[in-house]
């Protein structure tokens, strides 16, 4: 039941009910807590930190996220992802410097496991902001490079979003 009351509250997030969102989220930490178990203990806290943020809690949300990173320090899966969405949080508050940093981060995490798709939403976060600041080239190279590791039939969500950043840089 944890599993899901955590996915539907993302969901319920993403979709505009980010306070009640963050309800089904928190109850989905106790149930893991109640279970004695830290088990996507980082998941189900970044994706409570995103509703956070989504409800205009942005500096809730870094506490969050900063117990996500430190909640299961050996179950490093879901790092790159706590990492992303620190630095799509910094992005959005304009903050540059600590937006790269975390999507610099979590391309390396990404790399150490071999997840490609993780490497890219994060590289395509780092496009973004680098773009925001002037750097257009270099964030076009940086997606073209990561673009290519991707292959040609791949058309996920995160290579979709690449794209069109690729498109509005030309």
């Amino acid at each position: 039941a944890g599993w899901a009351r955590a996915v539907l509250g993302w969901a319920s997030a993403q979709r505009g009910a980010s306070r009640e969102g963050a309800g089904l989220i928190q109850q989905a930490i106790g149930d893991l807590e109640g279970l004695q178990t830290r088990v996507s203990a980082p998941l189900f806290l970044a994706y409570l930190a995103e509703a956070q943020a989504l409800d205009g809690a942005p500096e809730a949300a870094f506490v969050t996220l900063d117990k996500a990173l430190a909640a299961s320090p050996d179950e490093r899966v879901y790092r790159p992802y706590v990492l992303i969405c620190r630095g799509e949080i910094n992005l959005r508050l304009q903050r540059h410097a600590e937006a790269e940093a975390d999507f610099r981060a979590a391309i390396d995490e990404a790399e150490l496991m071999g997840a490609a798709a993780y490497a890219l939403r994060a590289a395509t976060g780092l496009a973004r902001s680098m773009a925001g600041r002037g750097s257009v080239e270099a964030a076009r190279a940086l997606l073209i490079s990561r673009l290519d590791v991707m292959g040609s039939g791949d058309e996920t969500p995160d290579v979709q979003a690449a794209r069109s950043l690729l498109r509005e840089l030309a």
